[in-house]
């Protein structure tokens, strides 16, 4: 059976009352700080309450230790400074039992939010000094993998991954720090836990300097973005030009070629009347000769006029094609610029080849002459599963990790990796 938690009731405390040295958290997050006194300030209220237990005695003036709430009263605080007159509605419960504290407090924090690696670091430790078991730390840490036929299951953690974020509380406090706001991602962090502890900092140091770098080189590239944008637009006017340019030639196209169907028609008109004229025994020689010489006018005219149709239709064409040319290439050179400024504007954080180059250059390159054993592949897997960018990767390393904590058996591993690829058996010798 627990401890026994006594409810004393619900009231309204002034947020500087409050004690908060009790937090399963490594740190709270100063834009959630942020981001929650703006509700709060919109609200006028704290819809819900926090939780608090009664000090036996004073400290600093300080009457409650805050179990569950610390974010609203560091919000309210925050508020406060500025004249707000926040109160925090507050359920004040007598706990008495550290453990039983902790389990509450952190189940409450893991309901409420996505903890950091370090925020479970530093739960896992204070459920360790509390005399919490590490299955129990198991169950309390398990992940959802995939489950057969009925979906996805929760699965306890692993030890291998209880005793990497625990490697984690060996790192200094500003590695920590940079693991926390999500710089450095737990990926990243296990490569680095592999070089020697005491050029941790300095590879750190000399990633960031490369990540400092390529923030910058970015920030130019989107100098240059804006302006490439600037000719886009340029480039769309122009096309607005060429546009009316090309409805032009297409008019004077068809004038062309309406002028040169009139000269066909009146060369043949011309022909017929010189033919006619040359069979006709009345009319002189001169009077023949002229009507001769007037086809031979309007067969020029013609090869004239079809001459200008053909120039005229050339150019529309001409126009039209240069139009769509020009066109196709300012939407791809707009596609490539939408494209770079999002990568621009992603925050740019440390990955695992970032440390290991690193550590390449502080000479703690890990050596990988030698096979891999069963701990190396379990660890391998487990990284695999954290990746997070192919999640079908990540769902297979989960079920291989479960395979060999004896979790599931091999053929109902097997299973579930067929389910993920979604591939069918073959027939022998096919």
């Amino acid at each position: 059976m627990g401890t026994q938690v006594t409810n004393v009731g619900h009231i309204l405390l002034d947020p500087e009352v409050f004690l908060m040295d009790d937090n399963s958290r490594f740190a709270l997050k100063p834009y959630r700080i942020a981001r929650l006194a703006e509700e709060i300030e919109r609200d006028g209220e704290i819809h819900t309450p926090i939780e608090a237990e009664p000090l036996e005695s004073p400290v600093n003036g300080k009457k409650y230790r805050v179990t569950a709430g610390h974010y609203r009263v560091s919000a309210a605080l925050e508020l406060n400074k500025r004249g707000a007159g926040i109160e925090v509605p507050t359920i004040v419960k007598v706990i008495g039992d550290s453990k039983q504290r902790l389990l509450r407090q952190l189940s409450e924090n893991m309901e409420r939010e996505n903890q950091s690696p370090m925020d479970q670091a530093v739960a896992i430790k204070r459920l360790l000094d509390a005399g919490v078991s590490k299955p129990e730390i198991r169950r309390i840490f398990a992940a959802a993998t995939p489950g057969g036929r009925k979906g996805m299951t929760l699965q306890p953690a692993s030890n291998s991954i209880i005793n990497i974020k625990l490697q984690f509380l060996e790192f200094s406090k500003k590695i920590q720090q940079l693991i926390h706001d999500g710089t450095i991602p737990v990926t990243a962090a296990m490569e680095l836990a592999k070089s020697p502890k005491e050029k941790w900092d300095a590879i750190v140091e000399d990633a960031l300097a490369d990540n400092e770098k390529q923030l910058k080189r970015e920030a130019e590239d989107e100098e240059k973005f804006l302006a490439q944008a600037k000719k886009e637009e340029e480039s769309e006017a122009k096309q607005a030009e060429t546009l009316k340019a090309i409805e032009d030639a297409k008019a004077l196209a068809e004038k062309a070629e309406a002028d040169a169907h009139a000269a066909a028609e009146a060369s043949a008109a011309a022909f017929k009347a010189a033919s006619t004229a040359n069979m006709d025994k009345k009319l002189t020689p001169e009077q023949k000769k002229a009507k001769a010489e007037e086809f031979k006018a309007a067969e020029a005219a013609q090869k004239v006029a079809l001459k200008a149709a053909n120039e005229a239709a050339a150019l529309a064409l001409k126009l039209e094609t240069r139009q769509k040319e020009a066109a196709a290439k300012v939407e791809e050179r707009k596609r490539q610029l939408e494209l770079a400024r999002k990568d621009a504007a992603k925050k740019k954080t440390l990955s695992p080849s970032d440390v290991k180059k690193s550590a390449a250059k502080a000479g703690s390159t890990p050596s990988n002459a030698s096979k891999m054993t069963a701990a190396d592949m379990r660890k391998t897997m487990e990284e695999w599963a954290m990746a997070g960018s192919y999640p079908k990767v990540q769902k297979i390393a989960n079920i291989i990790l479960a395979v060999y904590n004896n979790e599931v058996t091999a053929p109902e591993g097997y299973k579930q990796i067929t389910a993920v690829t979604g591939e069918k058996r073959q027939a022998v010798g096919k």
